[in-house]
């Protein structure tokens, strides 16, 4: 999603001209989302990351686990120009399986075998419900028994949202599409994950009033 993290501005486009896109959001918060990521993760993972954005998670995470490998994915063009880019220059092709053009929405993702991890970030709020829920069912289908989806994100909890600000993102997010929206964690994400066998396992506070949800299959 070129889109940064609570903001309708587009990722900065200047950083070099082999593509790489910049999102001072996730340049914000890439450290901690690296440090649960890892808390959950085997540092030897296989990671298959739905909605890579700019790229800046993928390599900052495989930065620091040189034994993890990593496959990438968005719908969008810019985004696999811009994770490739970053890939390259962050010289971690080695540890770099692939990128796809993956609608979470869809049954099939066109990937081999099956992951130790799915990372997530800023993706279900910003798209139709039936990517939430495509994304459970193929959070289900590619994890391995004891896989984690790693969710990051706003959430409303019970029913409720968990600042001011997230009430002014969410009327934001509507009026752009009337799909989008914050989704509530308890009332409809854990549901759907149930539905697909996955268990909450943790929620982690974050920044900004955000979230990492982790849900083990």
């Amino acid at each position: 999603m070129i889109k940064n993290e609570k903001d309708s501005s587009p990722f900065i486009r200047d950083v070099g001209s082999d593509g790489r896109l910049y999102s001072p959001s996730t340049e914000r918060n890439r450290d901690i989302v690296r440090d649960v990521f890892s808390s959950e993760m085997s540092a030897n993972a296989r990671v298959l990351e739905i909605g890579s954005g700019s790229g800046q998670h993928c390599v900052h995470i495989l930065g620091n686990f040189p034994n993890m490998r990593w496959i990438g994915s968005d719908v969008s063009e810019d985004a696999k120009v811009s994770t490739l880019a970053w890939i390259k220059h962050e010289k971690l092709e080695d540890q770099f399986e692939g990128f796809h053009s993956i609608d979470a929405s869809k049954t099939d993702w066109g990937v081999n075998g099956q992951v130790d991890g799915i990372l997530c970030c800023n993706v279900i709020h910003i798209s139709p419900w039936k990517v939430a829920q495509g994304l459970m069912a193929g959070a289900s289908r590619y994890l391995t028994e004891g896989g984690k989806l790693f969710l990051y994100g706003p959430f409303r909890r019970d029913g409720a949202h968990v600042s001011e600000s997230n009430i002014a993102f969410d009327e934001s997010l509507k009026s752009r599409n009337e799909s989008w929206g914050v989704r509530d964690l308890e009332q409809d994400v854990v549901p759907v994950a149930e539905e697909n066998g996955l268990r909450l396992l943790r929620v982690h506070d974050m920044p900004a009033n955000n979230f990492a949800v982790i849900f083990e299959k």
